[in-house]
């Protein structure tokens, strides 16, 4: 049930600060490859209780008026230095910037082809000098903006054939923005990694992404960006492996915990998905797994360097669940959002909040603000 949007996040009780105490009965060893191989018991280093909590400090989105609050479909979102919020709203082609108090601030581009406008955009990234990226995926080219909202540049996109629903990004240090790209050869689909120079505008290389160890499976496997490389992992398997852009696998973690069959409705409403999929996008290289309920949804890493595993939620669940390791890959224990968090929509957890995208019951998305307390 959708809670009260007058209602702060419920509060999860500090049992002590930092990550928890030094009771960890996992292990940590190294392969001959190198690897480092993080086993994690069902437990957690904070035991029955987490050491963080998580407290609202706003909601941004009505379902009361036209304004700039209310969305109709919330795609992707990203937060700047200065904890500004911008929330890129797909059926408007636009994206909404908002202070680090909730207040709206001012709306960036619209739909069309001319300058500064999207076509078919599917997501947004700011970076490291805090310009605002727009995947103007239509259009064949990002768009490039200021802090204040000014067009800067629009150079051209050349890279994949395929079509995403969502935009994966990443910007380095230096400034290389890399994002998942796709395409159809003879031989199937194949997904890699396109390197951009965002100082010099261009293309720079392109990096194949590593099979996943069971192979390909749509909405089985998933990964994530990070400045240094990718995690990946199958949702149906708790092992998670961190690659570097090189390709070299550097850790995986894994914890002990088992996925669950699935009911018969939904099964059947799977292999419905996997047949129509495989008609009209795969061509049947790929499989969806029918018969087990993912563990998780997505992966985030935070700016400290935790990773955040977004928990599956069932039919009936009204908040989602998170499990966190540290920099290490220990497990830590979990935090609940109760709210079902938006599983196509990362959040973002910088500058001590967490950001996340939720609907209420009549489907109208609204992003979620909260801090979070005891973080070290």
């Amino acid at each position: 049930m959708w809670r009260s949007l007058t209602a702060v996040l419920s509060v999860l009780m500090l049992a002590c600060t930092g990550d928890g105490p030094e009771d960890w009965s996992g292990t940590i060893d190294t392969l001959p490859s190198g690897t480092i191989l993080v086993s994690n018991p069902e437990q957690g280093r904070w035991g029955s209780r987490p050491a963080w909590q998580l407290v609202q400090a706003h909601m941004i989105g009505t379902r009361l008026d036209s304004g700039p609050e209310l969305f109709g479909n919330i795609s992707d979102i990203d937060v700047d230095a200065a904890g500004r919020v911008y929330v890129f709203d797909r059926q408007a082609q636009d994206v909404r910037l908002f202070d680090a108090d909730g207040s709206y601030v001012r709306t960036i581009g619209g739909a069309g082809q001319g300058p500064g406008e999207f076509s078919v955009a599917n997501g947004i990234a700011v970076d490291p000098a805090n310009r605002l990226w727009v995947h103007n995926q239509g259009n064949l080219r990002y768009s490039v903006f200021d802090t204040s909202g000014i067009l800067l540049m629009e150079p051209r996109r050349i890279v994949g054939a395929i079509r995403f629903a969502e935009w994966r990004s990443v910007f380095t240090a230096d400034g290389d923005l890399y994002e998942a790209m796709g395409y159809r050869s003879s031989t199937g689909t194949h997904f890699g990694l396109a390197r951009y120079d965002a100082v010099a505008q261009r293309l720079v290389d392109t990096l194949p992404i590593p099979p996943f160890p069971e192979g390909i499976k749509l909405f089985s496997g998933i990964a994530i960006l990070t400045a240094n490389g990718w995690w990946q992992g199958i949702k149906h398997t708790y092992r998670l492996s961190h690659i570097t852009f090189a390709g070299d696998t550097v850790r995986v973690i894994e914890r002990i915990r088992e996925a669950e069959p699935l009911s018969r409705a939904e099964r059947d409403s799977a292999e419905e998905q996997e047949r129509q999929i495989k008609q009209r996008v795969t061509r049947g290289e790929v499989d969806i797994e029918t018969h087990l309920r993912p563990i998780f949804e997505g992966l985030v890493l935070d700016d400290l360097d935790h990773l955040w595993v977004m928990l599956s939620s069932q039919p009936g669940d009204d908040s989602t669940g998170f499990d966190i390791f540290d920099q290490s890959g220990r497990y830590l224990g979990q935090l609940t959002a109760p709210h079902l968090v938006d599983r196509f929509v990362l959040p973002i957890i910088r500058g001590g909040r967490i950001h996340y995208v939720t609907k209420d019951e009549l489907d109208v998305p609204y992003v979620v603000v909260a801090d979070i307390r005891g973080r070290q």
